[in-house]
């Protein structure tokens, strides 16, 4: 049996190591494997029969689907007529940290979280919560097979989705978004650790 802090030095060294293979891949190499990743998402059945989906900004060279996302909103009117895309936006309070979802279209404006990431500089009356998406793309720092995943550590995701502890089957899909090289063959699991429906990388879907 792990210990947490055998587990918590086990996590730090595999994301150690993720991070800095995921900074040394070539920006060629990732617009080519993002092209991959987002047509095999659009191929996806759970993409398909999604309405309301969040995606993120990429961060420290995660794979970039905004771009994608854009222009097929543009390109494409009849068949996202009925999708509608969102971004986190960081929430911190006295009960932790979690997000909420603003929405993604060619006229939103944006500004910089503490990460400095962009998020939706929207009001509060436009955004949505977890429980109200059909699909959540998440990056992450690693995964396994078995659709474990390995995040940057702040806990936002863990907190925002942790109503699917006890109830794995309930919306949103959670699908992890990565390269092949972030694969791993184990993670240590802690109780809060949520499981993915499914991983996209730039060669199949899990």
């Amino acid at each position: 049996m792990h210990s947490n802090s055998t587990v918590f030095s086990e996590k730090s060294l595999a994301r150690q190591y993720l991070l800095s293979k995921r900074l040394s891949l070539s920006d060629q190499d990732r617009l080519k494997w993002d092209t991959r990743i987002f047509d095999h998402l659009l191929s996806a059945p759970f993409f398909q029969e999604a309405t309301r989906i969040a995606c993120y900004f990429s961060h420290l060279n995660e794979p970039h689907l905004v771009p994608f996302m854009l222009t097929y909103l543009k390109s494409s009117p009849k068949e996202t007529a009925s999708k509608l895309f969102y971004l986190p936006i960081l929430k911190k309070s006295e009960a932790g940290r979690f997000l909420i979802f603003g929405p993604c279209t060619p006229q939103t404006q944006y500004k910089n979280n503490l990460y400095g990431i962009p998020e939706p500089d929207s009001p509060n009356e436009c955004t949505i919560t977890a429980l109200e998406l059909d699909l959540i793309l998440m990056p992450l720092v690693g995964f396994t097979a078995a659709k474990n995943r390995l995040g940057m550590g702040g806990g936002f995701y863990d907190q925002t989705l942790s109503f699917k502890l006890k109830r794995p089957n309930i919306k949103p899909c959670l699908v992890g978004i990565a390269y092949a090289c972030q694969e791993l063959e184990v993670l240590p699991i802690e109780p809060h650790d949520i499981a993915l429906n499914h991983v996209i990388t730039e060669h199949k879907i899990y």
